[in-house]
């Protein structure tokens, strides 16, 4: 059975791209990347670039009070970035469908799905492999080894936030 989320698109004023001056490094955990993005309230996410080309976060979004999943590839066709799209997420015990906003990050055309809870994201982010349908009925799976003590490490960055 597939699960409906109710998913807000309130976003912060990015113009439709991700703010690149506002993120920093917190550290690593394996292949994962912990950073924080101040344009979202010093949000902490982890971020992993992937070698058939996709790059994936998960994380906080502490003035919107809620997470994220976004993935990027330049291998994907830009969407205008104010248009959204149906993504499905499958992982091996749940599907989940919702909306996301187009986007880029570093030259790279995707989106981000907000969720109102940000335990849900999370919660995603440590199942095995994580297999997304796209907008345009694009696919990719991704092996999220690894993405568990990611995550650890970035509730302790959230943590550190205040």
């Amino acid at each position: 059975m597939m699960k409906h989320l109710v998913i807000g698109l309130v976003w912060v004023a990015l113009s439709g791209n991700w703010a690149e001056a506002q993120v920093s490094e917190w550290g690593t955990s394996g292949d994962w990347h912990v950073r924080i993005d101040a344009a979202v309230g010093n949000g902490c996410y982890i971020e992993k670039d992937f070698e058939s080309g996709i790059r994936l976060a998960f994380g906080y979004l502490p003035d919107l009070e809620g997470g994220f999943i976004s993935a990027f590839s330049a291998d994907w066709l830009e969407r205008p970035l104010d248009e959204t799209g149906n993504v499905k997420f499958f992982t091996s015990e749940e599907k989940f469908a919702g909306e996301v906003e187009m986007m880029v990050r570093d030259g790279m055309p995707g989106g981000r799905a907000f969720f109102n809870n940000p335990a849900f994201a999370l919660e995603i982010a440590k199942r095995r492999s994580l297999r997304v349908l796209g907008p345009e009925g694009g696919e990719f799976e991704v092996d999220l080894t690894g993405s568990a003590r990611a995550i650890a490490e970035m509730e302790r960055c959230q943590a550190a936030q205040g």
